[in-house]
């Protein structure tokens, strides 16, 4: 395991260091799928290996959020774990000790979800208890674009919203956690908002694209497909939160 002592001086490094980090807008690209992240320095740490764990997690469709452990989000023997192990690993991290972690993030999210939606999340977390995934996926995207709407304020979507994401982020980078954005934005690009071919083979994770045009095949969601959602979610209410 990491040394979870190591991260108390991580997160004031990263809140010190917004000097060092490159002009996020010579960075970012057009789209979201084309970002590519900044390289941050971290003079104490082993940024590299940092940075893998992120990409790692981020790649499967998870992401850190505030309630998390760091050091057990950044953990390198998950790195060792393939989609279906890290799957299980975060599911088994939110329904430990009688679903304790879920509540906790349940509570979180319902805090700090912009009012008008709280009832579709309140749906959204009730169905996915009961295993209803097939209801609860394409709401859980349409708030996650609703969240992010709101972190950008702006009432445009898809490619002209991930257009302004870009642009936002180059203006809070003092005021965003950047562990949290990074692992956040990586899934968004990599994964979520991926642009894929309908006439292609369907990706192993969710794409919101297949998902809200109709393309995709709701028999092959799943409870994990279902919480990484959830998981995102959560994240975004950081981002949202420390935005100003």
């Amino acid at each position: 395991m990491i040394d979870k002592n190591l991260f108390i001086d991580f997160q004031k490094q990263i809140r010190e260091m917004t000097s060092q980090i490159e002009q996020i807008g010579n960075i970012f690209q057009d789209l979201i799928p084309k970002i590519k992240l900044p390289e941050i320095t971290l003079p104490k740490l082993n940024y590299e290996e940092i940075r893998a764990n992120i990409k790692h997690n981020s790649s499967y469709g998870w992401t850190l959020t505030s309630e998390m452990v760091l050091g057990d989000y950044l953990d390198k023997d998950l790195r060792k774990m393939n989609q279906a192990r890290l799957d299980e690993y975060f599911l088994q991290y939110y329904t430990r000790n009688n679903n304790s972690f879920f509540k906790e993030t349940e509570t979180h999210l319902l805090k700090f979800i912009k009012p008008q939606r709280k009832d579709l999340l309140k749906d959204c977390l009730d169905n996915f208890v009961n295993g209803k995934y097939h209801i609860t996926i394409p709401s859980l995207i349409t708030l996650i674009e609703g969240e992010v709407t709101d972190i950008l304020e702006t009432k445009d979507y898809g490619k002209n919203l991930y257009d302004k994401m870009n642009k936002a982020a180059k203006n809070e980078e003092e005021k965003f956690v950047q562990i949290i954005t990074y692992s956040t934005y990586d899934y968004l690009r990599r994964e979520l908002y991926k642009p894929h071919d309908f006439g292609k083979k369907r990706r192993n994770m969710i794409n919101r694209h297949w998902v809200l045009h109709g393309r995709d095949n709701p028999n092959v969601w799943t409870k994990y497909d279902g919480l990484r959602l959830i998981n995102v979610l959560s994240s975004l209410q950081f981002i949202k939160v420390h935005k100003d």
